[in-house]
Formats: structure tokens, sequence, C-alpha cells
């Protein structure tokens, strides 16, 4: 079973959401907790700093991220997040994911 998990966690690479990836690199980083103290305020301060284009950019790339990392395990979607994204932010839930994504969606 592990060895399905590590698989399927290779299958998911950083060169395949770009966006994302800079996402969690630029805003969720080590220092993100210093620099704007919770992981909404970091998705807020990418919303102001973003276009429309790179903003529904960012939104596919984390739907699909969380689309591809479904079947792991909590911890493992944050050694992915580290490893392929360089984020520094560790969900603790797939919630946590969401709840980003309810940040970075524009209302209807």
């Amino acid at each position: 079973m592990t060895r399905r998990r590590q698989k399927g966690a290779s299958a998911v690479r950083g060169e395949d959401f770009p966006t994302l990836r800079e996402f969690f690199s630029g805003y969720l980083h080590q220092d993100f907790v210093a620099v704007h103290g919770t992981v909404a305020a970091a998705a807020n301060a990418f919303v102001a700093d973003a276009n429309p284009h790179e903003r529904a950019t960012l939104v596919r790339e984390l739907r699909a991220f969380v689309a591809a990392t479904n079947t792991l395990p909590t911890a493992r979607v944050g050694t992915v997040v580290s490893r392929e994204l360089g984020g520094a932010w560790q969900p603790a839930s797939r919630e946590e994911l969401a709840a980003l994504l309810t940040v970075l969606t524009p209302p209807d």
C-alpha cells in the first residue's frame, strides 16, 4: 500500500501546476505567517496582486491539484505541496484546501 501511495504522489508534479507552484512558493513560503499572518490573508494578497486571468488559472490548477491528490492522505498532500510546489503551508485537512479555493474563487 505504501508503494501505491508513493506512486500516486509521484504522479503529481510541480511542472504540471506552474501557477500553483508560483503561488505556493511566492505566497505560502516559509515566512508566510510573518508576512501575511494566515493562509487566507496570503490568498487575499494574491487576489489583490493578480489579474483575472492569473486568478482563474490558479483556481483551475488548484481544483486539478485537489482532484489529483484526492486519494492521498492529508499528510502526503502536505509533502507534495512542499516538495513539488515549494510551499511551506501544510494543509491539515481537505477542508483547508476547499477554504483556500473559496478565498481564491470570485463570487458570482
